[in-house]
């Protein structure tokens, strides 16, 4: 089940729960804090785009993670250079991946 924070609110208030609302996060002062104000300003077609985009990148992300680990059961570590099999054709993503993990 998924709820809106007016959905909270209004619980809340029908089962007389007190609760506490931390100034901060309505403050720009931290990054999430950014982000939820501008998500806060899209309208709903925004946001139906924005969901469909990050489910997107989301799938290829998906996509690069098996790579990665079909990779990295590959590789071959000689004493001091990285080289990935041969057998296997690899991306310069997934390479950079592989190296920064």
């Amino acid at each position: 089940m998924s709820l809106n924070k007016q959905q909270i609110y209004q619980y809340l208030a029908q089962k007389k729960i007190d609760y506490a609302t931390d100034i901060t996060n309505q403050l720009p002062i931290y990054q999430r804090n950014i982000v939820r104000q501008k998500l806060d300003r899209l309208n709903g077609k925004e946001k139906k785009e924005l969901v469909k985009e990050i489910e997107e990148k989301n799938h290829g992300l998906r996509k690069i993670k098996i790579l990665v680990k079909t990779a990295t059961k590959k590789l071959i570590i000689p004493p001091s250079i990285l080289q990935l099999s041969t057998e296997i054709k690899h991306s310069k993503e997934v390479c950079l991946r592989l190296l920064y993990s």
